[in-house]
């Protein structure tokens, strides 16, 4: 399922402490994602939360990836209308929404300063607008903490939050969805603990793909990596998996 938050991760706190390079020393330096003027800073407006800042931008503006990463969404995302969500490597991901254009696809590497879309006023956007979002596994926090609006820079290459820095919130119920499902997984290379176990692991070794489920999420519930399950699955088109697909993960 192709969601923006589409469930409850546990955030690995250390004594109440989450400290986030931003930059590795083999990625591309910061890009600001947009020339446009601060319209309206994140937190409570009139009774409702705004988990973001909105950027007031001229018509038809290009919008950029502000790191280097993944897409994992571009599609159009009801009142967020056209958006764009690109996970990084340090797991972040930055959510671009009110797209007029979109002009990357999922499961597309980019760099920091590629073009994702041009400016628009999908959605429910009053203005020709960018309403921006930083997420670390899946819950927002102000993006304020880590970039300074005025200067369009990095506060610092070290981001450090705290539990209280975030705005967590149940998910609501959500009908399932059996399109397919994009997949990526920055840290493919990398291998995955907290194995658990699923009851449509067949005996032949092989799980049942389930709506909302990537290969990043297979990887960490049988401890084995994705670039293993691409090999071995014989997946080479855009990782992408579909609801029913069996998938081997011994």
């Amino acid at each position: 399922m192709e969601n923006i938050r589409s469930e409850v991760l546990e955030i690995p706190f250390s004594e109440d402490q989450l400290r986030i390079i931003l930059v590795q020393s083999n990625n591309n330096d910061f890009v600001f994602p947009c020339m446009g003027q601060l319209y309206m800073d994140y937190g409570a407006r009139k009774g409702k939360f705004h988990p973001g800042v909105d950027l007031k931008l001229p018509t038809q503006a290009p919008v950029k990836s502000c790191f280097d990463g993944v897409v994992r969404m571009a599609k159009n995302y009801g009142d967020y209308g056209n958006t764009v969500v690109v996970r990084h490597y340090n797991g972040l991901e930055t959510i671009y929404a009110h797209l007029h254009q979109l002009n990357v696809r999922p499961g597309q590497i980019i760099q920091a300063g590629e073009i994702i879309g041009i400016s628009g006023n999908t959605g429910n956007a009053p203005i020709n607008m960018l309403h921006f979002e930083i997420r670390f596994l899946n819950e927002y926090f102000n993006p304020a903490f880590c970039i300074d609006f005025n200067t369009e820079d990095l506060m610092g290459n070290t981001l450090v939050l705290k539990k209280s820095d975030f705005n967590i919130k149940p998910i609501p119920l959500m009908k399932e969805d059996t399109s397919v499902i994009s997949n990526i997984s920055p840290e493919s290379g990398q291998k995955m603990e907290n194995k658990t176990e699923d009851a449509t692991l067949t005996t032949s070794g092989f799980y049942v793909v389930k709506p909302g489920d990537t290969l990043y999420k297979i990887s960490r519930m049988y401890n084995i990596s994705v670039d293993k399950l691409l090999k071995i699955n014989n997946i080479t088109d855009g990782f992408t998996i579909t609801v029913g697909q069996k998938i081997k993960v011994q």
